[in-house]
């Protein structure tokens, strides 16, 4: 979990060029009109 949370944390405020790849954690383009209504509590 702790790897996981760091990358993400690196994606979002880091410049792109100093995030490291992490086996096992890939990018994936999701459709924009996908209904998330369900994932928010």
């Amino acid at each position: 979990p702790v790897v996981l949370t760091r990358y993400a944390a690196q994606m979002l405020y880091a410049p792109l060029r100093t995030v490291e790849p992490v086996d096992g954690i890939a990018q994936v383009k999701i459709d924009r009109r996908l209904d998330l209504t369900t994932l928010l509590p």
